[in-house]
């Protein structure tokens, strides 16, 4: 009986908190109820939907003998799909869901099986992280004329700011290696240009840029 009651007391709960915003919140209510109940629940779904295919897309190419289908079965499996799946519904930037995509296919197919131990780490460190941060990693492993093409793409001085700032921020997790921090006055892109110069991936860094790349065949 107690079990039976869980699911009829739960939309007892949805039903109370979306009256309470209809009547509780003026002017925008019956619209915020909308966002939360409808549109978030299909931006959610074409998300997944499209991040999937793409999943599908990358498993077809490497082959179903490169799948391990014990790991598949596994808890930790289960928290790296969790994880992600999460991620994917929240990310807004392509960039990052797909490389939620690739974790997810570099988990199923990843050998030896110790690649897989830092997974689920790197699944949630990507998590907390903007589609800044992967400029930087794919900057900083990459040659020079890369890097001006990344540094003129992003023309925005905010972003620039935020460029430097993610910069900094991988140092924390041992991503990329210290560097020293430009001169007072030194414009954006010079600091740019001697940040991507100077910094090195580490190998911490090397393994979380792999697994957020496609898996080769």
């Amino acid at each position: 009986m107690v079990e039976d009651s869980k699911p009829s007391r739960l939309t007892g709960e949805v039903e109370a908190w979306i009256s309470s915003i209809r009547v509780n919140i003026p002017y925008v209510g019956n619209e915020l109820v909308d966002i939360l109940t409808v549109q978030w629940a299909r931006t959610r779904d074409r998300r997944l939907h499209e991040s999937f295919l793409i999943l599908g897309s990358i498993l077809k190419k490497l082959g179903e003998d490169k799948i391990d289908y014990a790991y598949l079965n596994t808890e930790e499996f289960q928290q790296v799909l969790i994880t992600c799946v999460e991620g994917i519904q929240r990310e807004r930037t392509q960039e990052k869901r797909r490389a939620f995509v690739n974790i997810l296919a570099n988990a199923l197919t990843s050998k030896p099986y110790s690649d897989r131990e830092r997974a689920e780490w790197f699944a949630a460190v990507l998590g907390r992280q903007s589609k800044f941060h992967l400029l930087v990693l794919q900057a900083v492993a990459s040659d020079t004329d890369t890097q001006e093409a990344i540094i003129r793409a992003v023309s925005d001085p905010g972003d620039r700011q935020a460029l430097i700032g993610c910069a900094k921020d991988l140092t924390g997790p041992a991503f990329i290696t210290e560097f020293k921090v430009p001169p007072a006055g030194t414009d954006d892109v010079e600091t740019l240009r001697m940040i991507f110069g100077e910094a090195q991936l580490t190998a911490n860094g090397e393994q979380y840029a792999k697994w957020l790349s496609e898996p080769s065949t």
